[in-house]
């Protein structure tokens, strides 16, 4: 059985580890100032802008940084230069980098209403539409917090398909097309309902991509 004198000792020992640690840390600078920095230093590199497809594009040199696109209301960021930095450096997954990035350009930049997606490739060019309907996909898993769960929960009676193909449909096709699926938020359905035709299609697939998870998330239940 250790004596007082023992237990005294080692409780002293562990304070110091504690003390040692805690100036250790104080060495070292914030994580987010780091960041922080990181982006700041980016954004003070760029000494070109272009416009590509209507959307203003930065260039450090002739390196591709940031792309608006306000129209989707997206920030393309090339993944190479700043998203892999973070990712890699820092650990952060998806999400933290998306809100990291999002929260510095509002804060710093007055870039209001752009949702950050990582960009691949090292070129911005027109996108298949595979990739606007995942782009759409992940606006509404992300942005929307219109996640799997919830159209388990909520769309259980095929609301996502019905939406879709309202989407699609015109008056002489389906006479309540302009009605929303069960459930759905009156004034947001007719917002998706008063887009173009190319818009109306990006987002019905979306929806059939939702209601595909949906379906998977049920069997995977069973």
């Amino acid at each position: 059985m250790k004596t007082i004198e023992q237990l005294e000792s080692k409780l002293l020992e562990l304070q110091k580890e504690v003390e040692a640690l805690k100036s250790e840390q104080s060495k070292q600078p914030d994580q987010k100032d780091e960041m922080s920095k990181f982006l700041k230093d980016t954004f003070e590199s760029v000494n070109k802008i272009k416009i590509i497809n209507g959307c203003m594009t930065f260039y450090r040199d002739n390196e591709l940084l940031f792309q608006q696109d306000y129209k989707n209301g997206v920030l393309w960021v090339i993944y190479s230069l700043i998203w892999q930095v973070l990712e890699s450096k820092y650990n952060l997954h998806y999400i933290d980098i998306q809100a990291l990035i999002k929260d510095w350009m509002e804060d710093n930049l007055n870039w209001k209403g752009l949702t950050p997606i990582r960009n691949n490739q090292n070129k911005f060019k027109m996108k298949t539409g595979i990739e606007l309907i995942a782009e759409e996909r992940a606006e509404h898993l992300l942005k929307h917090n219109r996640t799997i769960e919830k159209d388990v929960k909520e769309n259980g009676s095929y609301q996502l398909t019905i939406g879709a193909s309202k989407l699609l449909a015109y008056s002489a096709e389906c006479h309540d097309y302009q009605t929303p699926p069960n459930g759905w938020s009156v004034d947001i359905y007719k917002k998706m309902r008063d887009k173009p035709y190319r818009e109306r299609l990006i987002i019905a697939g979306a929806l059939i991509a939702a209601e595909l998870d949906r379906l998977g998330a049920l069997a995977n239940e069973r």
